[in-house]
């Protein structure tokens, strides 16, 4: 299901576990308008937050919740490809993660 069709008014909202970072938020049809995403509201994280699942991700639309989990560790490492690429971040589990967030690593 794409929430960005499904619920255009919602947004998509993260933040480092281990951190006292700020949460990040943008509208999930800023992100999905172009294939950059949304590059005003980006979160810095750290290689180990992506590989520990150190990321919490939710959805919301009008103060309700949709969705939200903790991204899935990638006990494998992060491949250079995914500089590339990007890579996929999951609300929770893979198998069961009701949203999936796709992001793109920049040093900027």
């Amino acid at each position: 299901m794409d929430l960005a069709k499904t619920h255009p008014l919602s947004r998509v909202c993260m933040r480092r576990i281990t951190s006292s970072s700020a949460t990040v938020c943008t509208s999930l049809s800023q992100a999905a308008r172009t294939s950059d995403g949304d590059r005003d509201n980006r979160l810095r994280v750290r290689t180990s937050d992506l590989e520990s699942g150190g990321l919490e991700i939710w959805v919301e639309e009008d103060g309700a919740e949709l969705t939200r989990g903790t991204s899935a560790p990638n006990e494998k490492g992060i491949s250079t490809g995914a500089l590339c690429r990007g890579i996929s971040l999951y609300a929770g589990p893979r198998d069961t993660a009701l949203a999936r967030v796709f992001a793109y690593l920049d040093d900027g």
